[in-house]
């Protein structure tokens, strides 16, 4: 009977440490770990943001490439605009280094962004960015276009960038 209470004890404890970290993609490396006055966790990798807000949630994972911008300005918060163009409000301890390695690790990632008229004449963002861990370049268009319109563009954007 002692011995069955133990090794329950164990098993939550053991629970308990595996969720005080988030899960990791393979070969993703932790550059930094922090806790806001708040609560809220963060840890940084070479691929990603992870964060939970309370020590009871979830872990999410947010790529850095997925992040648009990264705005530091604002003392102890980190605004960071996603994929969708919402931003994302963080705090950070003061004298936190999340937020100027957020900006380097996003910035590192995003190649080039322009402003293009399509030829039916609307506007679109056309992105060029590459995942930290991959070579490939992913481009994206952040307007709905014709596929012809798509390929005309991306063609055009490869030649002018080299990319």
């Amino acid at each position: 009977m002692l011995g069955q209470l133990i090794v329950q004890a164990v098993h939550r404890l053991m629970g308990r440490r595996r969720r005080s970290q988030p899960g990791l993609e393979a070969g993703e490396r932790v550059l930094l770990h922090e806790t806001s006055p708040f609560g809220a966790c963060y840890v940084a990798t070479d691929r990603a943001l992870h964060y939970r807000c309370s020590p009871g949630l979830d872990w999410r994972r947010l790529g850095w490439p997925d992040i648009r911008s990264v705005d530091r300005s604002s003392g102890a918060r980190l605004r960071l605009t996603l994929p969708d163009g919402r931003p994302m409000l963080l705090s950070t301890a003061e004298g936190s280094r999340l937020p100027a390695l957020a900006a380097e690790l996003v910035g590192a990632c995003h190649l080039m962004t322009r402003r293009i008229t399509l030829p039916s004449g609307r506007i679109a963002l056309v992105r060029a960015s590459r995942a930290h861990h991959r070579a490939e370049v992913v481009w994206t268009i952040d307007a709905s276009c014709t596929a012809g319109e798509k390929a005309a563009v991306l063609a055009e954007m490869r030649s002018l960038s080299g990319i």
